[in-house]
């Protein structure tokens, strides 16, 4: 048994023979001098990579230019293959109204005799109307029917006809299966005769669907999916004078002023649309009045005037609103509709030649004055004792 000891001083009891033992020492001793070996080679190897690598202050040639390299061409622009919206010629639009009054002979040759004409120029106009809303909306020109909504006192409009006429003609075109209508309903503000608006139930247009490509069998119908929800607010449209009754009378205006029978076509066909297509950016004809924004209680018994000029459609707004600024003035918020009544019959007796409402206006001034100096308990009351005292309630009221 051999006892030896290695470099780091720990003792090894060895059980080999000599020659083993030699051997053993000798490769401990290789394996010392590779460690060693080793960690100098990655000394050195460690100050290599932190000094900088040397940089010659003048290159010995030129540097040499690359070539700038050419930028790929650009991918062109997708074309979206979905059809865009626009205005068709109008010559199509005409074109397709003859073709669709062509196939539609058929049909009126069901009609009794002597009604053929109305019934053609009803219809001309239905569908005339149907193939612009085609080309606004860049729809398919190929459909064989379709559904818009408008109203139907506009026809007269566009056909030149009366409105009797026009219903009759309808309900010709409905019985032959080239027109089917339903009408929708609605709820808006109409006036009372004590000046008050009151909800009421009306017709407010009618969905209509027009048979554009007509064969034998076929028939215009309107399906539950075709009927939109609210497609337009009557009271809105009121005020801004976007009714039939308002065209019509536009139109009766200028026939009268140009001495033409005969409307413009296209004033027709964009009456029977204005309903349908998008809502036109307007201006309010009246501004935001000072009866609700004043701040000194005699203005707002003064800009009570400021009824008078306002437009029919708007008339019954500005008179709830200058009721409900005098009911909060003389603190009888309960007492709305009697300002109304009041202001209603004021306004008519002023359109019918009486100073009614600038004999009011003296009263309620009067009346302000008392309640500053002793406030009493009914305000109103003593509104309606001074017109009457005065002779006003019994003239205004004779004249409404």
């Amino acid at each position: 048994m051999t006892v030896s000891s290695l470099s780091d001083g720990h003792p090894v009891v060895s059980h080999l023979p000599p020659s083993d033992e030699a051997r053993l020492q000798q490769a401990q001793r290789d394996l010392l001098t590779k460690r060693q070996a080793d960690l100098e080679f990655r000394r050195v190897l460690r100050e290599s990579e932190q000094r900088p690598l040397p940089f010659p202050s003048v290159l010995s040639r030129p540097p040499v230019k690359l070539p700038t390299p050419i930028a790929s061409p650009r991918p062109a622009k997708v074309i979206p293959t979905r059809r865009v919206p626009h205005a068709q010629p109008e010559v199509d639009v005409l074109d397709r109204t003859q073709r669709a009054l062509t196939l539609a002979e058929a049909h009126f040759a069901r009609l009794r005799p002597g009604v053929h004409d109305r019934a053609r120029t009803v219809y001309a106009a239905l569908v005339e109307a149907a193939y612009t809303l085609v080309a606004l909306r860049g729809h398919s020109e190929h459909v064989t029917s379709y559904v818009y909504f408008t109203v139907l006192d506009a026809l007269p409009v566009a056909t030149n006809l009366s409105a009797a006429t026009c219903e009759r003609a309808l309900s010709d075109l409905r019985d032959v299966g080239l027109v089917h209508t339903r009408r929708w309903y609605t709820s808006a503000r109409f006036p009372t005769a004590d000046g008050t608006f009151e909800p009421q139930r009306c017709c407010g247009g009618v969905f209509v669907c027009v048979l554009l490509r007509a064969r034998v069998g076929a028939r215009a119908h309107l399906r539950p999916e075709d009927l939109t929800a609210a497609p337009r607010d009557l009271d809105a449209d009121r005020k801004r004078g976007r009714t039939a009754w308002q065209l019509r009378k536009e139109v009766a205006e200028k026939r009268v002023r140009e001495s033409s029978s005969y409307p413009d076509r296209k004033v027709g066909i964009k009456g029977l649309l204005q309903w349908t297509l998008e809502n036109p950016t307007s201006t309010p004809s009246v501004g935001v009045d000072s009866l609700t924004a004043a701040n000194d209680p005699a203005d707002v018994v003064w800009n009570l005037s400021a009824v008078l000029s306002t437009t029919p459609q708007a008339r019954g707004d500005a008179i709830e609103a200058a009721a409900t600024a005098l009911a909060r003035l003389y603190r009888d918020p309960g007492s709305i509709k009697h300002y109304c009544r009041l202001l209603h019959r004021a306004v008519t007796a002023e359109f019918q030649g009486i100073p009614a409402l600038s004999r009011l206006q003296f009263t309620l001034q009067r009346v302000l004055i008392h309640m500053r100096e002793t406030p009493p308990r009914r305000p109103g009351a003593i509104i309606i004792r001074e017109l009457k005292l005065s002779g006003w309630w019994n003239e205004v009221y004779r004249a409404a």
